[in-house]
């Protein structure tokens, strides 16, 4: 077929190109092809730009989505950068205004103050003039060091209208609108402080989509009390705040995502009764996200009779003990909720028990578990047994991924898991730091037929146990299970052992590797690290060189990582 005729085919609707574009993608992050992203787009996207008009439409739609443009001071500090891969296209040689759906404005506050960031932002140079498709804008605010408060508070006003009107009339189609508050330093004096909060309402004002991010070390949140009908808030700040959860509550009947990040947790179960002991219900929220890096319980956990603060959560997790004792959480939203991850401790056992949570499978829409620790609790010290977790797992009929960490004290789980009808269903499975031997995954995968993505961290042997020898009938194994396990798709397995990388370790993961691959002719292994996967294929290319593998030599060979 000649080249013209080749491209005349190519012309095919674009909802087509779209959906093989997105299986591309898919399957360079499912299978594991050990590309980096940018190797990725040179070897599937190039080819197409220069294809045709449709392809190259389609294919700058994905890596010309965003646009980031910093709005730096000095204002010569200023730039733009594409979203991905900017080395595959120069932006002046397509048109970039109608392709870009997501703009990012980092915005320095002092260069606002000046007045140079609104004549930055409608001189011809700036690109986001041409952007007039974008539905999405991200504003980050930024400064680059304590600012004094030496400027008239009327002019400041002025320069802030200008910003905003401009960003308006450039940008008519952006919609949902985010403000990232990342002013790590302070504003001495109260009239710029003010001017900050005007121009975050501002920029919110008339928004579908409004969303507060704000990471400070200074508690500075009086700029967000005009604020009453945020969707998005994302806290990361040190310790609990009165005025913190004040603004979250004012915004509690329009929030639809909520994220706090505290450095110490304090009494995050205010979260849904204010100090006067008013309830609060948070009758949109679909996702809530609770962590803290220092791990400690509070030093109470209250018990919130009937309240009902959560009705419409879909997604959960909780890096945090369990702030409540009762089932306050779970209430109401047995029939909406499809993700959890928290800390699966025995106080929580007993909290669910009691409560009946989870029990007569009345959560049938969840989808994804990660339990953390459940086994090695260093929140409470109260370690869940194996049995409560077992009977946890039974009691969600829909359940297609699951995950978990420090299950490695639970030696009979992969025993026991082919054994739970519902969880023949799951589609994604990370063991954690579970032993993991080849017979043991044979079994397993007999079971779980739907199981297309597998990882683990434990210790990984050839034979029936942890520390049997090495060394299997690959004759044997072949004849008795080829071809096995055809849904497997990605096996995850090279951080075993908590990251054994000596020689024995690649060693031992390469055998492990290779002799499943002789049976199961479809799983890749997972990204590595160009280090490790230069050690990796030397290790596998002596494997094929022996003779034990000698005549497995095909099916081994799709195992070495391609180069970066």
């Amino acid at each position: 077929m000649s080249v013209s005729a080749y491209k005349t085919s190519m012309q095919i609707p674009s909802d087509i190109t779209n959906l093989i574009l997105t299986y591309l993608e898919e399957r360079q992050r499912l299978t594991g092809l050990n590309l980096s992203l940018q190797a990725f787009h040179r070897r599937v996207y190039a080819p197409l730009l220069s294809l045709n008009r449709e392809w190259r439409t389609a294919v700058l739609r994905r890596l010309a989505s965003e646009c980031v443009f910093t709005a730096d001071y000095p204002i010569s500090s200023s730039r733009a950068i594409y979203s991905y891969a900017p080395e595959l296209f120069a932006p002046e040689d397509y048109p970039m205004g109608a392709l870009v759906r997501t703009v990012t404005l980092r915005l320095n506050f002092e260069g606002i103050a000046d007045g140079d960031v609104p004549q930055l932002l409608t001189s011809p140079e700036c690109p986001i003039n041409g952007f007039s498709y974008a539905t999405n804008l991200n504003v980050e605010i930024f400064s680059s060091g304590v600012i004094i408060e030496d400027h008239d508070e009327k002019q400041v006003l002025g320069y802030v209208n200008d910003t905003v009107s401009t960003i308006r009339r450039v940008l008519p189609m952006a919609r949902n609108i985010s403000v990232a508050d990342n002013m790590l330093y302070p504003i001495i004096g109260n009239k710029l402080s003010a001017a900050l909060g005007y121009l975050i309402q501002q920029l919110l004002c008339g928004s579908t989509k409004s969303s507060i991010c704000y990471s400070s070390y200074v508690d500075d949140t009086a700029k967000y009390s005009g604020l009453t009908s945020l969707t998005h808030i994302d806290y990361e700040v040190i310790g609990y705040s009165k005025k913190h959860m004040q603004i979250i509550h004012q915004n509690a009947l329009s929030l639809q995502e909520l994220s706090i990040d505290y450095k110490g947790l304090g009494q995050i179960f205010k979260l849904v009764a204010d100090n006067s002991g008013t309830l609060i219900t948070y009758p949109r929220l679909r996702c809530l996200k609770l962590s803290s890096v220092d791990g400690l319980a509070p030093s109470s956990y209250p018990v919130f009779e009937d309240h009902m603060p959560f009705p419409r959560l879909i997604h959960v997790d909780l890096m945090v003990d369990y702030p409540f004792g009762d089932d306050t959480l779970f209430r109401g939203n047995a029939n909406s909720l499809e993700s959890l991850r928290m800390v699966a401790d025995g106080r929580v056992e007993r909290l669910l028990k009691k409560y009946d949570v989870f029990s007569g499978n009345k959560y049938k829409w969840l989808k994804s578990v990660r339990f953390e620790n459940p086994f090695k609790s260093y929140v409470t010290g109260i370690n869940m047994s194996s049995k409560a977790f077992m009977e946890i797992l039974s009691q969600f009929p829909s359940l297609e991924k699951f995950e978990a960490s420090g299950l490695s004290e639970m030696p009979t789980l992969l025993t026991q898991l082919p054994f739970l009808p519902n969880l023949r269903l799951i589609r994604v499975l990370d063991l954690g730091t579970v032993p993991l031997s080849l017979s043991n995954l044979i079994t397993l995968l007999q079971t779980m037929t739907r199981l297309c993505v597998l990882s683990c961290s434990g210790s990984l042997s050839i034979g029936g146990g942890p520390n049997a020898e090495l060394g299997p009938d690959l004759d044997a194994l072949r004849e008795e299970h080829y071809p096995f396990a055809r849904q497997l798709k990605v096996l995850s397995l090279w951080k075993y052992g908590g990251g054994d990388f000596t020689d024995l370790g690649i060693n031992n993961l390469t055998y492990f590797l290779a002799s499943f691959a002789v049976i199961c002719p479809s799983f890749y292994p997972t990204p590595m690290d160009p280090k490790l996967a230069v050690r990796f294929n030397k290790s596998l290319r002596l494997l094929i060189d022996d003779n034990m593998f000698a005549k497995y030599s095909k099916d081994l060979r799709r195992l070495l990582i391609a180069k970066m």
